[in-house]
């Protein structure tokens, strides 16, 4: 009968120092592990009408809350196979390069320093991306408790605050004439994950750093300045429509920074983001080889020499630094969008889900995926596809045969 091996229980601090815990065999948490989650539903029923309608605000995530019993006996480990609780720690990025030296992985061997551990972790509070198995979820260790039997053994629990799932960012509804108070956290959501663009998989060229570290300074200080203005307006006794315009001017600077990072890298390829990709002149700005580059043996070597694996992880890079730069992008100009709209323009916004387009969005909110045009026009787009996350603004109609939601 085959053995089957359960996963290891993964937490990475997506933020912060970035360390990456693993928990396997006497260290994982007590089996079963509960995870729950509902769908945000606003109903209304029109006095005499018989049929109401539905707003979705989207998926939420239950708090989920593991146990266990770490022991030091069981946490000390032979050479030969794998730490039952390993910490990883990513390398350190300077303003000017990135050290691969700082690398490193460390077994910890005592329940005294995997308490330490994991409540540093609790009390710094950072965004982390936890794994077990097929399971994936993002959010905050809330709470983590110790029940100490002596000095090495202590049972504890761990429970975590969810965000969303995976790389599905959990954005909240903006109402741009009610509570504006969402509409910062949205955008430093979707910041904290283009910050992963510091941590390459390999030595990054100096200049590609410089920029992305000024891009992503400049975009938080605008994200701070938008959640100052925002917090701040209801004790002020400014004309909405100057907060209203700065605020707009704020976001265009956060999405052009965004622009400028997404740009840098369709221009310029993966093999110009790392240092020792740099053969000259060998690969075009999409990384693919120039035909009509003059090629001697020494270069054919190196190019023959290159692991496919590092090749897939730059490429990999450059796709997940795109999608993120992009999403900045697109959190900042939606928001934007919504305050030029007159009040009562939008009756709702809608978070997409996974395998979700224009037309069955259409569908919920009209009643007929024929509105999908639309949704595409006011929002902006140009074509009916949408990435799990993405908002969309749900404005009223007023087309002639269709009914005024």
């Amino acid at each position: 009968m085959p053995i089957i091996e359960t996963p290891a229980f993964e937490i990475r601090e997506l933020n912060g120092r970035r360390r990456h815990v693993s928990l396997t065999q006497r260290a994982l948490p007590y089996r079963p592990l509960t995870f729950e989650g509902e769908q945000r539903v606003t109903t209304f029923n029109p006095p005499g009408n018989p049929e109401g309608y539905g707003t979705v605000m989207g998926p939420t995530e239950g708090d989920t809350t593991v146990e266990g019993y770490w022991k030091d006996k069981y946490l000390n480990y032979a050479e030969s196979t794998l730490p039952p609780i390993q910490l990883r720690q990513p390398r350190t990025v300077t303003a000017s390069s990135v050290d691969p030296s700082t690398s490193s992985e460390t077994a910890v061997s005592s329940a005294v320093d995997a308490c330490r551990m994991m409540d540093s972790i609790r009390r710094e509070g950072q965004l982390l991306e936890v794994t077990w198995g097929f399971h994936k979820r993002r959010g905050y260790l809330k709470k983590f408790q110790q029940k100490w039997h002596n000095n090495h053994d202590c049972e504890w629990s761990m429970t975590f605050s969810w965000t969303g799932q995976g790389s599905v960012p959990e954005t909240p509804e903006f109402s741009p004439r009610g509570g504006g108070n969402e509409l910062a956290p949205n955008i430093r959501e979707q910041l904290s994950n283009l910050v992963r663009a510091l941590d390459g998989p390999r030595q990054m060229a100096a200049d590609w750093v410089q920029q992305v570290n000024s891009t992503l300074a400049n975009v938080a200080s605008a994200t701070q300045e938008i959640e100052d203005l925002v917090g701040g307006y209801a004790d002020t006794a400014a004309s909405p429509l100057r907060f209203y315009g700065t605020v707009r001017a704020t976001l265009g600077s956060v999405a052009t920074g965004a622009d400028n990072i997404r740009e840098r890298v369709e221009a310029q390829g993966w093999t110009n983001l790392f240092d020792d990709f740099h053969y000259y002149g060998l690969y075009s700005p999409t990384g693919r080889p120039v035909l009509g580059s003059i090629w001697d043996q020494a270069d054919r070597a190196r190019l023959d020499a290159i692991d496919p694996d590092a090749i897939f992880k730059a490429q990999l890079y450059q796709a997940e630094t795109i999608s993120d730069a992009r999403r900045l992008r697109d959190a900042a100009e939606f928001s934007r969008r919504l305050l030029t709209q007159p009040a009562g323009a939008v009756i709702a916004t809608h978070v997409a889900r996974e395998n979700e387009d224009l037309r069955d969005v259409a569908l919920i909110y009209y009643g007929s995926p024929d509105n999908w045009r639309e949704l595409m026009l006011y929002n902006g787009l140009d074509n009916f596809e949408l990435y799990p996350g993405q908002n969309i603004a749900i404005p009223r109609l007023q087309t002639v045969g269709v009914e005024d939601v």
